[in-house]
């Protein structure tokens, strides 16, 4: 696990060369912590007889003063050993702190790292490997790795959004129609009737069916013969009047006009 300390600097070793390279990160560590980095690359120069430094800050836009004195501190172990120092600084801001400091007076301070090494009297072009810390290999495998998730990721949602690539198929949108006045369309591709128009369909064939054949292939319109209409009478309905109590309803046989009991 590259813990926040070793994500701020990068040491590299080219032959008897150490460089030393601070990166932006390295402003948000806190004083004992680039103590420890300055212990580290004074344990990498313990081996070392005349160690060459060369101090990288091109990866800066600004340094403070824990940094400048991180420097210095190498710079004075360097001297101790008869080493030289140099330091490559493009950016004009990060240089006029070390003019402030005036140690412009006593470091070669340029542009890129070969120059770098020709003020240090160093001839042929470098060929820098990390140190035992392995920052360096660090940072690039793991922008490989991250490249490649990248890939993967990408790849697995143009899958999600394309499920057809697979299937070697084309997905076509569906596009929502009314049942009641458009034709379904079938998985081969082909128009499907709805079923209100295969009903209708239907009807008009079962009614031209039952036409007779007459009616279908005659021109002119069918007479009309009126049937005759038989009407009856009513039969009378016979009506009877109520008969007073005491007489009969036989019909009397003798005279009408005789008084009563005779």
């Amino acid at each position: 696990m590259v813990t926040q300390i070793d994500a701020s600097f990068e040491l590299l070793q080219d032959g008897n060369v150490s460089v030393l390279v601070l990166l932006p990160e390295l402003n948000n560590v806190q004083w004992g912590d680039i103590d420890a980095i300055g212990t580290e690359v004074l344990n990498s120069m313990s081996t070392q007889k005349n160690p060459y430094i060369i101090v990288d800050l091109s990866p800066l836009n600004y340094m403070g003063s824990a940094m400048v004195a991180l420097i210095v501190r190498v710079w004075k172990a360097a001297q101790a050993k008869d080493g030289k120092i140099s330091v490559v600084c493009p950016h004009d801001g990060v240089r006029e702190v070390l003019k402030l400091a005036s140690l412009d007076k006593v470091w070669s301070i340029v542009n890129t790292r070969e120059e770098a090494r020709s003020a240090l009297g160093l001839r042929g072009s470098s060929s820098l490997t990390s140190t035992d810390n392995g920052n360096s290999s660090k940072s690039n495998a793991g922008w490989i790795v991250a490249g490649i998730l990248l890939v993967i990721c990408a790849g697995l949602a143009v899958i999600a959004l394309n499920p057809g690539i697979i299937n070697n198929e084309v997905v076509s949108p569906e596009i929502p129609v009314p049942a009641s006045t458009s034709s379904v369309v079938s998985e081969t591709g082909t128009s499907e009737p709805a079923l209100e128009e295969i009903t209708d369909t239907v009807e008009e064939n079962n009614t031209e069916e039952s036409i007779p054949e007459e009616e279908m292939t005659s021109s002119e319109p069918a007479e009309v013969v009126p049937t005759p209409v038989e009407t009856t009478n009513p039969a009378p309905v016979a009506t009877t009047n109520p008969v007073p109590e005491g007489t009969s309803n036989e019909e009397s046989t003798g005279n009408p006009f005789a008084p009563p009991g005779s």
